[in-house]
């Protein structure tokens, strides 16, 4: 596995991390621009509030910033050098200090459309981001008892993906077809994934592409402690949507957490610091012990310390991570 690794200086702290075209944006510093030279563009601009979480849209114009663990939320415009505030977000305050804040991008039919639960932990919406364009809704929505968490388009926008989790808690999959969702929101009320028939609990997933998914099932020393009774190790799987089956398994104890998938082969996998795992056969090929990025594994994180700040690339095969002295860079070739 063939790689390169930079290391960017930083102005303290780095709370958000996000690609924007060739640069890492710090959206909660107020649009503090990092470039892969080293050279750093500030910002004057100050929010007046502690954000922690960003989320760019596909063309790199809108940006959701918002509190990790917490109700508030911002939508931005980044056509410009300064961030323009388009409208405040919210999200019910229920267990809004447990679980990762749900919001996503998503192109449909042309036109970006921001995903979150602006009133029910629950519900799911789609919202246009220009005010002029109306987005069809079902006159009845009875949203299935489900916290909507980690969402993430596929590639192509077509698919929705919600990792989220049920009371008492267990971590699951919800997948929504956007396009159908667009003209019939109700479609977003139902709990169901294809493929997950043989699997256990899933802590985490990622789309590979328009139809695989990478799912991870922790182990269950980290699950219900050191000490728990079980053996239950830590997994990863590959899922055909199309097929709907799981079409490999691999160990890969004690836990995968966040992960970014390079191809169906290989998928990055962060509980801890960063690895890269050979699905067919579960093997570690690179690994960086150095570099700290914590220990999430699942959207459910209030009793963890702070994941550092992480910036996601899979189309480019890299990502960033903020550390003490610095934000650390990988590509892979």
């Amino acid at each position: 596995m063939n790689f390169q690794q930079k290391i960017l200086p930083a102005e303290n702290p780095v709370d958000t991390l996000a690609w924007l075209g060739g640069d890492l944006i710090d959206l909660a510093a107020g649009a503090v621009r990092y470039h892969l030279d080293g050279t750093i563009t500030p910002s004057r601009l100050n929010w007046g509030g502690k954000f922690d979480h960003a989320v760019i849209s596909p063309s790199g114009q809108y940006a959701v910033l918002c509190q990790r663990l917490g109700t508030k939320g911002l939508l931005l415009q980044l056509t410009d050098r300064t961030p323009k505030l388009l409208k405040e977000l919210n999200r019910s305050d229920y267990h809004a200090d447990v679980y990762e804040y749900p919001a996503a991008f998503a192109v449909v039919n042309g036109k970006e459309v921001l995903i979150h639960c602006p009133e029910d932990y629950c519900r799911l919406e789609i919202e246009s981001i220009i005010p002029s364009v109306s987005m069809p809704n079902s006159a009845s929505r009875n949203p299935a008892d489900f916290f909507h968490s980690r969402l993430a388009a596929s590639p192509d926008g077509k698919k929705l993906l919600s990792a989220g989790w049920v009371w008492h808690p267990f971590d699951t999959l919800a997948l929504y077809d956007l396009r159908s969702a667009c003209i019939d929101s109700s479609v977003l009320d139902k709990i169901e994934c294809p493929g997950l028939d043989s699997w256990g609990e899933v802590n985490s997933a990622a789309f590979i592409d328009d139809d695989h998914l990478v799912i991870s099932e922790n182990a269950d020393s980290v699950r219900y402690g050191e000490n728990s009774v079980g053996n239950t190790p830590g997994t990863i799987g590959l899922v055909s949507l199309r097929e709907g089956k799981l079409l490999s398994k691999c160990a890969h104890d004690p836990a995968a957490g966040i992960m970014m998938p390079l191809n169906k082969d290989y998928v990055v996998t962060f509980y801890k610091h960063p690895k890269v795992v050979h699905l067919p056969s579960g093997q570690i090929v690179a690994s960086w012990p150095e570099v700290q990025s914590g220990v999430a594994t699942s959207s459910i994180l209030h009793h963890h310390e702070p994941t550092p700040a992480l910036a996601l690339d899979p189309e480019r095969r890299r990502f960033a991570i903020a550390q003490e002295k610095g934000i650390v860079v990988i590509t892979f070739d």
